[in-house]
């Protein structure tokens, strides 16, 4: 579903616009095959001043997801967010990815804790082109209680490991 709203969405965004950039995510979207698309996503990776390389990351992340590569998934994961530190998604997901591996349990909490405040902070502003706002609102939210859970859980991981009251990064 997510990925149709992107396509129409960049469709209707990049229509006529022949930024190389542009063409290769309306590409990345369009292409069935995986591998493909993961070439295509290498590919706009090469334009570093695009915007759209965080975007194409998230889907490169996905796509490793439902294979169960968790390596991928941190690597790209790091690319999204090098490209746009408030790459909510990218924060969410490789923030929790560290949490439950239990390695990068700092970096994870700094990711968690970014999460939270750009989700915060797009929260009552206009939704990105072709999505509703409620549906913004309601990922927003889902965003915002996943990375507060993810650092509840950290804490307390941190807390069984080391025998101590606070967690890493705890005020």
């Amino acid at each position: 579903m997510l990925t149709s709203v992107w396509f129409l969405s960049a469709f209707l965004l990049f229509q006529g616009d022949t930024a190389p950039d542009k063409q290769l995510f309306i590409q990345i979207l369009a292409e069935d095959s995986l591998s493909e698309k993961l070439r295509l996503v290498n590919e706009l990776a090469k334009y570093a001043e695009s915007d759209l390389r965080d975007d194409a990351y998230l889907i490169a992340m996905g796509i490793y997801q439902a294979q169960g590569d968790a390596a991928k998934i941190a690597d790209y994961g790091e690319r999204a967010i090098k490209a746009n530190p408030e790459a909510l998604e990218a924060l969410v997901t490789l923030s929790r990815q560290y949490a439950i591996e239990g390695r990068n349990l700092n970096r994870a909490i700094q990711y968690a804790r970014r999460a939270v405040k750009v989700a915060d902070k797009r929260r009552g502003k206009d939704p990105p082109a072709g999505y509703d706002s409620n549906v913004w609102a309601q990922y927003l939210l889902q965003s915002k209680e996943t990375a507060e859970q993810t650092i509840k859980y950290i804490q307390g991981l941190t807390n069984a490991i080391l025998g101590r009251k606070k967690g890493p990064g705890v005020d």
